[in-house]
């Protein structure tokens, strides 16, 4: 039977993250600097830090992190931001290029997927949709 994956560590392994470790904290390698088991996120709260590039919000402490919403903001900031590369998917979706990087569309720097932004009613980025390939074609 699979593990299932705890509440608040679903945003982290949805956009490709590994995390292991037992207890409260897990770890992983960092998204933002790329250091080896340097991303930890606590399994009980989301909240994250990496240990070496201290990326994250600045709360008035020297250590800095986040949580979940902070975490795919920042992934969505350092995504590939490229229109020319949206053109199989434009062609694929029978849009424009331009259309999709209108709407905000990039490729994830962390698993290659195209990730779509979703934005609550006062336009901030709530969530991240990934557009990937499925036994079925593509989907989101």
């Amino acid at each position: 039977m699979p593990k299932l994956t705890p509440k608040h560590l679903k945003p982290y392994a949805f956009h490709g993250l590994i995390l292991e470790g037992d207890g409260d904290q897990v770890s992983g390698d960092c998204p933002f600097c790329g250091r080896e088991g340097k991303f930890t996120v606590n399994v009980s709260t989301g909240l994250w830090r990496c240990l070496v590039c201290n990326e994250g919000v600045d709360n008035g402490k020297p250590i800095r992190g986040g949580n979940a919403q902070t975490f795919l903001k920042l992934l969505w900031e350092r995504s590939r931001d490229n229109p020319e590369d949206l053109s199989e998917l434009a062609a694929d979706r029978k849009l424009k290029a331009l259309t999709l990087a209108a709407w905000g569309v990039r490729q994830s720097s962390i698993t290659g997927d195209w990730i779509v932004p979703g934005y609550d009613a006062d336009g901030k980025l709530s969530q991240l949709y990934r557009y990937v390939k499925g036994k079925q074609g593509k989907r989101l």
